[in-house]
C-alpha cells in the first residue's frame, strides 16, 4: 500500500474502477481479502480506506524496510542479532529469506521525504549497533555494485540522520545518487571518485575531504555563493521580475547584478557619498536612487546613464516609487525628519522632477526658485540667501547703482 498510494494513508477503492489493478489484492471480494479486513488497521468511509493512524503506516514500512537489508548482505558478512528489539532470531540462516535487491523495499525514493518513517529507522540505528553495521556495509558493496546505488544512497540517508560520523573515512568509489546528506560530517573523508549526483549536502561538514574526480551532477549545497563587493552594502531591491538586483554602496557606487548568473549588468556612479536606498520603477525599465550626497538620481537601466537629478534638502534615507493613471511619483525620507513627494515628468527626451509637498517645514526653502527683479536686500537677509544657495548677481538700476538682485534657475535642480 505505502510503496503503490506514494505514502499516502488514504486509499480510495472502486470495485469496477479499480479491477485489475494492485488494489484489487487489498480490497477485492475474494474470501481472502475479507478474512484480511476484519484484522487490519484500516477503516472505512465509503470508497475510500484509511489507516487509523498515519504513525501505524509508517510503523509497518519501517519494520519491512528494517527486515528486509538482508537482501544487500551476503549470508557471510551476517551478524548474529542479540536485540530485543530485533526481528530477527538466533538461527542461521536467517529468518528472513534471501532477496535480490530488486525486490527490496529499501529501493523506492519517496519514503526518504517520509519523516516518520526515517525518525523510526535513525531511532533503529542508534538502538541496534547491528543494523548500523548492515548499512556501512551496503554503502560499501555499492564501490563495486552498482545495482545497489539507491539501497545505498538510502542507507547513507539514514545515517546521516542518525547522526553517524564520516571523519576521515574511507568513502572512495562508493555510489549514492541522491542521498541527502544534510549535516554530515565527513570532514578527512576520502571520496575520490565517488557518485554523488544530485545528492543534498546541506549545511554538510567536509573540510579536508578529498572529492577528486568524484560525479557531482546536479548536487545541491543549499546555499548560493554570496557576492563580494568593494564596501558595505546599505540597500538592495529586486527588479519587478525578480531578473535583476540593484545594491547601493557605502562608496557612492550602485551595482546591478543579473539574478540568474550574478554578474555584473552596471556599475552606476555619480553619487559622492553613500547610497542608502534604491527603488525599481514598476516597468523595471529605470532606477532611483538616494544618497548621504543629499542627491536623488534616476537611472536608466538599459544605457546605465543618468537621466535625472533631484537636488533635496537633506541626506537621503529612504525612497518609495509611485504611480497614477497619469503621473509618476517619488516620496523621498530624509535623514531632517521630513518627508517629501515630488512628480517626476518626462520632457522631450529628459525627465524632470517636480515639488509638490512635504511633511515639514522648519526653514527656509529657495533652492529651485526664479525670482527676479528683486532690490534692496539687506546684508542679513543677503547672507542668508546665500546659505540656503541662492545666486546674487549685479546688475544696475535706473540711477545707475550697482545694486544685488537674485536669481534661481529652475534646472539648478536637475543635471
Amino acid at each position: 500500500l505505502y510503496k503503490e498510494n506514494g505514502g499516502n494513508p488514504l486509499v480510495e477503492y472502486s470495485l469496477f474502477k479499480d479491477k485489475g489493478s494492485w488494489k484489487d489484492a487489498f480490497f477485492g471480494r475474494e474470501e481472502e481479502n475479507q478474512l484480511l479486513r476484519e484484522a487490519w488497521p484500516l477503516i472505512r468511509s465509503g470508497t475510500e480506506y484509511r489507516f487509523i493512524h498515519k504513525s501505524l503506516l509508517e510503523y509497518f514500512v519501517a519494520r519491512s524496510l528494517f527486515e528486509s537489508f538482508d537482501g544487500c548482505m551476503d549470508l557471510s558478512t551476517r551478524q548474529r542479532r542479540g536485540s530485543a528489539a530485533s526481528a530477527y532470531s538466533f538461527e542461521d540462516p536467517a529468518v528472513v529469506p534471501l532477496r535480490t535487491q530488486r525486490d527490496l523495499s529499501l529501493s523506492p525514493k519517496h519514503w526518504i521525504g517520509d519523516l516518520g518513517v526515517v525518525r523510526l529507522l535513525t531511532d533503529r540505528v542508534q538502538q541496534e549497533p547491528t543494523f548500523k553495521e548492515q548499512l556501512l556495509a551496503i554503502i560499501e558493496r555499492s564501490k563495486a555494485d552498482k545495482s545497489v546505488r539507491q539501497t545505498a544512497a538510502n542507507a547513507m540517508t539514514i545515517l546521516v540522520r542518525a547522526g553517524v560520523q564520516f571523519h576521515g573515512m574511507d568513502l572512495k568509489c562508493i555510489k549514492i545518487p541522491g542521498a541527502d546528506l544534510s549535516f554530515g560530517v565527513f570532514d578527512s573523508a576520502q571520496l575520490q571518485g565517488s557518485d554523488l549526483r544530485k545528492a543534498t549536502l546541506r549545511t554538510s561538514w567536509l573540510r579536508n575531504a578529498n572529492l577528486s574526480g568524484a560525479q557531482m551532477t546536479g548536487v545541491q549545497f543549499g546555499e548560493w555563493p554570496y557576492l563580494e563587493v568593494e564596501s558595505d552594502v546599505n540597500s538592495c531591491a529586486y527588479s519587478p521580475d525578480g531578473k535583476s538586483c540593484a545594491m547601493g554602496l557605502e562608496s557612492g557606487v550602485i551595482r546591478v547584478y543579473d539574478t540568474s548568473s550574478w554578474t555584473t549588468i552596471h556599475t552606476l556612479t555619480g553619487h559622492t557619498e553613500a547610497v542608502n536606498s534604491v527603488v525599481y520603477s514598476p516597468s523595471g525599465e529605470q532606477l532611483v536612487s538616494g544618497s548621504n550626497d543629499t542627491t536623488v538620481r534616476l537611472w536608466d537601466l538599459q544605457t546605465g546613464q543618468c537621466q535625472m537629478k533631484i537636488q533635496d534638502c537633506g541626506v537621503i534615507t529612504s525612497l518609495a516609487w509611485k504611480v497614477t493613471s497619469d503621473d509618476h511619483y517619488l516620496g523621498i525620507g530624509s535623514l531632517d525628519k521630513s518627508v517629501r513627494q515630488w512628480k517626476v515628468k518626462k520632457a522631450g527626451e529628459e525627465y524632470k522632477a517636480y515639488f509638490c509637498w512635504s511633511t515639514t517645514h522648519d526653514f527656509l526653502t529657495v533652492r529651485g526658485a526664479s525670482i527676479e527683479g528683486v532690490i534692496g536686500l539687506s546684508e542679513m537677509n543677503e547672507k542668508l540667501l546665500k546659505q540656503r544657495e541662492a545666486k546674487l548677481l549685479e546688475k544696475k538700476d535706473v540711477m545707475g547703482k550697482r545694486t544685488k538682485m537674485m536669481s534661481f534657475a529652475k534646472k539648478s535642480i536637475f543635471s
